[in-house]
């Protein structure tokens, strides 16, 4: 599949691997051809915009960072917003997809959130804590952006729904009872785990997740099933 963004300017050419990451080649008609991975890209341009914030981080950083020229940059992904969307859009994708896919396939759901639990306290409550991109971006949203506001608010939706799932499969299948108020719960962890996130960033919270985890531990142990 190809698409042309302007034909005076460049063509661009879509492969699709095994992993299904797509990597693009640009064609600029004046200046010497340049090829680059647009996923690994993002994922540079993604650790930028998570250690500095959208607002501190300069087009020259990302393009350093990114391996690419100005031209580039903008020739693909528009611009410096564009991409940040962009970058949110896969950080996004990225952690719902991994929750969506344990729902799926854990044997015991129960144990496999407690399990996400405990990995996100860790990584929140470490020193070295870069805290949650998501997380991140919501506490540094400007109040008169009201689409960026939608689309995190979307994106921490998909989240809940994510966890949604897995707490309603530990229902299925008998680890927690059918009293469990799934949806509220889902959303009582993506609130904790975002705020924990947020909190992250002031390398002075291991405490804090130590503690929060165990709230939400003890709730879910409340609607267990022995």
């Amino acid at each position: 599949m190809a698409k042309n963004f302007d034909r005076s300017v460049k063509t661009t050419s879509v492969r699709v691997n095994q992993r299904s990451r797509i990597s693009y080649s640009v064609l600029v008609a004046r200046g010497p051809d340049k090829s680059f991975d647009i996923d690994e890209s993002v994922e540079r341009a993604t650790e930028v915009f998570w250690s500095k914030g959208y607002a501190a981080t300069g087009v020259a950083e990302l393009c350093e960072a990114m391996g690419v020229g100005k031209k580039s940059l903008y020739d693909t992904f528009g611009s410096k917003r564009d991409l940040y969307l962009r970058a949110l859009d896969r950080y996004a994708d990225e952690t719902a997809a991994a929750l969506e896919e344990l729902a799926e396939t854990a044997k015991d759901p129960l144990r496999a959130l407690r399990s996400v639990l405990r990995s996100k306290g860790e990584e929140f409550g470490c020193a070295d804590s870069r805290g949650c991109f998501l997380g991140v971006a919501l506490a540094q949203v400007p109040s008169d952006d009201p689409e960026l506001a939608h689309l995190l608010g979307e994106h921490v939706a998909r989240m809940e729904k994510a966890f949604e799932g897995l707490i309603r499969q530990a229902v299925r299948k008998g680890s927690l009872a059918s009293s469990t108020p799934v949806t509220n719960l889902s959303r009582l962890i993506v609130s904790v785990l975002q705020g924990l996130g947020v909190r992250g960033r002031t390398r002075d919270n291991q405490a804090a997740a130590k503690g929060s985890l165990q709230a939400l531990n003890g709730l879910l142990a409340a609607h267990a099933i022995a």
